[in-house]
């Protein structure tokens, strides 16, 4: 299934209907990034925006909000 990053706008693949085959299920988030997206979004996000914002929790030991 195509959806739409609430984070950045771009599409991408998403398996929500078959979780297990999604890429996000081979994903370890840090918990403080799950807690993140979880105050934050509605959606799943893109693996690019994820990466992303795992990146930024590392540099930064903070959560990470919403693009402007």
């Amino acid at each position: 299934m195509e959806n739409v990053c609430p984070r950045c706008g771009s599409t991408f693949e998403c398996r929500e209907d078959d979780i297990q085959q999604c890429w996000c299920a081979r994903e370890r988030l840090p918990d403080a990034l799950s807690e993140t997206l979880r105050d934050n979004y509605d959606a799943c996000l893109c693996m690019s925006c994820i990466s992303e914002l795992q990146n930024d929790l590392r540099i930064n030991g903070n959560q990470t909000t919403k693009k402007d």
